[in-house]
């Protein structure tokens, strides 16, 4: 059995290979996804997301970075879904589409104690957990999520899962958050329809920019999903402690604690 995982691994990984340089010679790749991709990490996301930020503070100007959270995303993923998203937005077909196929079909999942048993029930939604092929297949399942923000001028920068959404406005010009309010809007309908659970309970919302009384505006009306949310201090992105002047302190402050306290056990 060994010996056969291991050559699915090698399998997979060929595949994966392969299907990775056809979406980038075809350019179909999302730009803002940096989520299990050559080149990318979870520091490009954050470089690329604390530059815009920075940038648009330089100007003057107040920014909301919302951070989406999806609940057990690569455990809802419909197969009929991804093999027509395979299909019609990556453009794979005949016996590779087929392959796909008998990749995501016939699957079972059991549970096991002792010597005793469970049934088995067949997998219909979900990659296979700790495959190589798993994730590429995530983010191409996610495909139309990038035009769905960007037909709202919402600003977004993706990580596997973890999505950032962000938009910038003078002091005086705070209904263009708005955008951000409908964006959100659309976001869950798609997720709905997808199969996918956006935790509302888990966004978390910072603002960014010079303190004014627009800002303290902002904290009042903001609406998110239909429910007022209250903008945090600070908020934990990819690893990252984010204040609302984007200084780092609070992050440094965190990871000095944690160091002193590993130093102290030594």
């Amino acid at each position: 059995s060994q010996i056969s995982l291991l050559l699915e691994k090698v399998l997979e990984k060929v595949v994966s290979s392969q299907l990775y340089s056809f979406l980038e010679k075809n350019g179909i790749c999302e730009d803002f996804q940096s989520g299990f991709r050559p080149y990318h990490s979870t520091e490009t996301a954050l470089l690329r997301v604390t530059n815009d930020l920075l940038l648009s503070s330089d100007r003057g100007c107040i920014s909301l970075l919302v951070l989406l959270d999806l609940s057990a995303a690569f455990d809802t993923i419909d197969h009929t879904i991804l093999l027509h998203r395979l299909e019609h937005f990556v453009g794979i077909n005949g016996s590779a589409l087929a392959w796909f196929k008998s990749y995501l079909y016939d699957r079972h999942q059991f549970v096991a104690v002792n010597e005793e048993v469970s049934y088995h029930s067949q997998v219909q939604y979900g990659v296979p957990q700790g495959s190589v092929l798993g994730p590429l297949l995530f983010t191409l399942y996610m495909l139309p999520l990038g035009d769905i923000i960007r037909k709202h001028g919402v600003s977004f920068h993706c990580y596997a899962d973890d999505t950032q959404l962000y938009i910038s406005s003078r002091p005086g010009e705070t209904y263009q958050f708005e955008k951000l309010t409908e964006c959100i809007v659309d976001i869950k309908n798609w997720m709905t329809s997808n199969f996918l659970l956006l935790n509302s309970d888990k966004t978390e919302v910072l603002i960014i920019g010079p303190k004014s009384s627009a800002c303290n505006d902002l904290e009042r009306c903001l609406s998110l999903d239909g429910c007022s949310v209250n903008s945090s201090s600070s908020v934990r992105n990819l690893g990252v402690l984010f204040d609302s002047n984007l200084s780092l302190e609070r992050h440094v402050s965190s990871i000095c604690k944690t160091a002193f306290f590993h130093l102290k056990n030594i």
